[in-house]
């Protein structure tokens, strides 16, 4: 008996720490989401503020395999692909958008004028 009262109140103990785990990494995530939202709301309105010519997707870095395609694709902000394609774009995502202003600055910063974006 007392061995099993002993069991019990460690298999208790486990499943206490596992939600106490559980709730620290919720808070975290939750945390990382809005931090997340911030910064690209704050991005954006920079790049719409800067007037630039050109925005720049730059992927390098980014652990998603599926936005290396987007990489060094130079558009003009007003552009269709930018309502679909924002950087970043979810937790994890290393993506980011730099503005230029003209084929000097393209250069320097990686873009490609050449670089077609997908079709949608």
């Amino acid at each position: 008996v007392r061995a099993d009262l002993a069991s019990r109140e460690r298999r208790e103990l486990t499943e206490e720490r596992g939600a106490k785990i559980m709730r620290k990494a919720r808070r975290e995530l939750l945390i990382q989401a809005v931090l997340f939202h911030v910064y690209a709301a704050t991005r954006s309105a920079q790049l719409h503020e800067g007037g630039y010519k050109f925005w720049i997707y730059k992927a390098d870095g980014c652990p998603v395999p599926s936005h290396a395609k987007l990489d060094k694709v130079t558009l003009e902000p007003g552009h269709q692909f930018w309502r679909q394609y924002t950087a970043p774009s979810f937790i994890g995502c290393r993506c980011r958008i730099v503005g230029a202003d003209g084929p000097a600055s393209i250069a320097r910063l990686g873009g490609s004028l050449r670089k077609k974006p997908p079709q949608q």
